[in-house]
């Protein structure tokens, strides 16, 4: 559908596809002739209709500036650029009035002819444009790696011009051509999935740059085109292999894609690819949880007990597990915070330890709120740390004691800060207590009071959770 190249519609094409067939090298022209030529161009592109850009003159014409684009001056950039974007504005408006063209249509063989011509037209601005910010984000990668001195910088001064302003238009402008009918365009659900594969595919390109997506109004689009083509379109189980590919080579996009995940789930008010994230993350292979060469540092797995199937524990493990949890709650309970019980800590069956009788418990409990009234976090963190496991307690006054000390502490309104907390205490817990961070989660989570992004941010940077929330989503 989409050629592999630029380069690649200069060679001989079948049918009605369209190639060039006279390009011009602008590279040949006087500085004057070359401005000259761009404005020409550009006027074709204003004063004619929107699909003229299939006539096969235009289409050579603005394929040359886009082939030598980088060596225009800025203002020739820019003009280009607008009268390409300019169009696409206008027709994307065009393609819904296609459907009440179409009721009011007797005749069918203009209504085909109306439509491969606006579906042409669509497919020339996007692949011309989507090219231009591809092209130049990689001249810009290239620049900032290249050792230049400062007297060569003084001898040859960088064309520099205000392309970021350029960039957002350009790529909001591809996330509005997701809103449209793409139905009424392309028809058959083949030729509807090529595209949004196309754009899938280049948006996860440009999400490989950590400079791009420290603009954020560029992150902000990049992370809806994601949520549109893997939530709207259905293109889940590629999107989570691209994300994954993302998570395994580069640390920085980490925080990124849970940002993209979140939104997702909030314009769409559904879940399902935070859950298909989570789910694909769980059948990974903990051999896998390596450094890769050119990417990030990822979890080692041997010191979280990872199991080597797509359980969330091993069935032979499960007896034995049951039996420490029962030790390592004890253990944790006894400590500088809960001196005085000690003595009389017992274990009921199930997870659940029974401090002391249950006033004594609740008295405990009581104290650890009065802390975090009053901000004492330090103290409070390492009380609550301990007593996590009362969370599977029966009295429900402790149950919503601890939840609410939980959230007072751990949660916060940034969606990193949340989730570093919950990887920091997940490095510090015993298995006792991993049981117990589990159940909270997986009920904050069922109510709301910490978002999927927050989980999900905190699967990819510490491979232990992956253990513990896979099951609660």
């Amino acid at each position: 559908m989409f050629p592999q190249s630029l380069r690649a519609l200069e060679e001989e094409h079948e049918g009605n596809r369209i190639g060039t067939q006279n390009p011009i090298d602008i590279a040949s022209l006087a500085p004057s002739e070359l401005v000259e030529f761009v404005k020409g161009t550009s006027f074709d592109l204003s004063d004619k209709e929107l699909f003229c850009i299939e006539e096969q003159d235009v289409f050579d014409r603005v394929y040359s500036l886009i082939r030598g684009y980088h060596i225009l001056p800025p203002s020739c950039k820019v003009n280009l650029l607008e009268s390409l974007r300019s169009n696409l504005s206008v027709l994307l408006p065009n393609v819904d009035s296609l459907s009440r063209v179409s009721q009011r249509e007797n005749n069918v063989t203009p209504l085909l002819d109306r439509v491969a011509s606006h579906r042409n037209t669509f497919k020339i601005y996007i692949f011309f444009l989507l090219y231009v910010v591809l092209s130049e984000e990689s001249n810009i990668t290239s620049n900032n790696n290249a050792k230049v001195t400062a007297s060569t910088r003084k001898k040859h001064p960088k064309n520099t011009w205000n392309w970021e302003p350029q960039r957002g238009r350009i790529l909001n402008l591809i996330a509005n051509s997701l809103e449209v009918k793409l139905s009424l365009l392309f028809g058959s659900l083949g030729l509807e999935e090529n595209y949004i594969s196309f754009i899938a595919k280049n948006t996860f390109s440009l999400f490989e740059s950590g400079a791009l997506l420290k603009d954020s109004d560029t992150k902000g689009t990049l992370c809806r085109l994601i949520g549109a083509c893997a939530r709207k379109y259905q293109y889940m189980a590629q999107s989570c292999a691209s994300t994954l590919h993302l998570l395994h080579k580069y640390d920085f996009v980490v925080s990124h894609i849970a940002d993209a995940v979140a939104g997702a789930e909030k314009k769409y008010a559904n879940g399902s690819l935070a859950n298909s994230l989570i789910r694909e993350i769980g059948r990974t292979n903990p051999k896998d949880y390596i450094k890769d060469t050119v990417g990030a540092e990822n979890v080692e797995s041997d010191k979280n007990r990872v199991p080597s199937d797509d359980s969330t524990f091993a069935d032979s493990e499960v007896d034995d597990a049951n039996a420490y949890v029962n030790k390592e709650q004890q253990e944790s309970l006894s400590d500088s915070c809960l001196p005085h019980m000690e003595e009389n800590m017992v274990q009921k069956d199930g997870f659940a330890p029974n401090v002391g009788n249950l006033e004594e418990t609740r008295a405990l409990v009581a104290s650890l709120e009065a802390r975090c009234k009053q901000f004492q976090i330090g103290a409070s963190k390492a009380c609550l740390h301990k007593m996590l496991p009362l969370v599977f307690s029966q009295d429900k006054s402790i149950y919503e004691a601890v939840e609410n000390a939980f959230i007072t502490i751990y949660i916060k309104n940034n969606l990193v800060e949340t989730a570093k907390n919950l990887v920091n205490l997940v490095v510090e817990s015993n298995i006792g207590v991993l049981a117990a961070l589990e159940f909270i989660v997986a009920a904050l989570v069922s109510k709301g009071d910490i978002s999927t992004g927050a989980v999900l941010l905190s699967f990819v940077t510490q491979s232990s959770l992956l253990l513990m929330f896979v099951e609660s989503f």
